[in-house]
């Protein structure tokens, strides 16, 4: 209850009461236990609100598609402390973490396991504070999704692993549109090439054919002859310098050309 100090303070007070009785059980008197508990009631007020901020944040990030976890993998089989909400879109439930019968690796696509806990351990031991990852996680569903990573490790005042929290957005999509843009780019470079061989293969025959009937080793050749020749003897060798320079674009294109 509230009590008023003598300035006229206010403050929470606890109050016990307690009855004190003579050998014939009668009650003679009465015992009154005073506690300040102010800063206890203000602690419990904190942490209330502290609470609802929480579960708003927790309500906040169960409207994305970015999963929120922390888990101690120095503890005896990494215990996950935290999972948002949201891992339901797995057909994973949260209780599954908090039962022990579920680790973090577990969610992980079995063939990205090992490559994803080399990457914890291997920044742990590196005692960085951040680091990320990509890796791939099979649904209830049987549908698997990409996953970006962000974790941020912390170490206790002696210098021990405590904790480490993390944050994993569902990339699918994004990485469903790299594959096609890789696709398209192999597509567009594969024709490119082709059409450029194709074109070329016969140029070089009608560059020689040129050269032989311009030289006049077919026969002797007119000076208007020659000239039209020579004319198609300058584009025939602008085409084939044209060509050479779509050939070198992909190459420089693909990281293949040499200087």
């Amino acid at each position: 209850f509230h009590n008023k100090k003598k300035n006229g303070e206010l403050f929470w007070e606890r109050g016990t009461i307690s009855s004190v009785k003579d050998r014939f059980g009668k009650i003679i008197n009465y015992l009154a236990v005073k506690e300040d508990i102010t800063q206890e009631k203000k602690l419990a007020q904190d942490l209330q609100k502290a609470f609802g901020r929480l579960k708003e944040m927790e309500r906040i990030i169960n409207l994305t598609n970015a999963i929120v976890f922390m888990w101690s993998p120095s503890e005896k089989n990494s215990p996950v402390k935290f999972v948002s909400d949201n891992i339901r879109v797995l057909g994973i439930k949260p209780e599954d973490f908090y039962s022990g019968g579920m680790r973090i690796q577990d969610m992980i696509f079995e063939e990205d396991q090992t490559l994803a806990m080399e990457t914890v351990k291997r920044n742990i031991r590196a005692r960085r504070l951040e680091f990320s990852q990509q890796y791939r996680v099979k649904g209830e569903d049987g549908r698997i999704r990409w996953f970006e990573e962000h974790s941020f490790v912390t170490y206790g005042k002696f210098g021990q692993l405590d904790f480490i929290q993390g944050v994993a957005f569902d990339i699918t999509d994004r990485k469903i549109a790299e594959e096609r843009m890789i696709e398209a780019i192999n597509m567009k470079s594969e024709f490119i090439s082709i059409v450029s061989h194709e074109l070329r293969t016969p140029l070089t025959a009608v560059k020689e054919g040129i050269n032989i009937v311009y030289e006049g080793e077919t026969g002797e050749i007119n000076g208007e002859q020659k000239k039209f020749l020579g004319i198609a003897k300058r584009n025939v060798d602008r085409l084939g310098t044209q060509i050479n320079d779509v050939l070198d674009y992909q190459k420089l294109d693909m990281g293949k050309l040499n200087f």
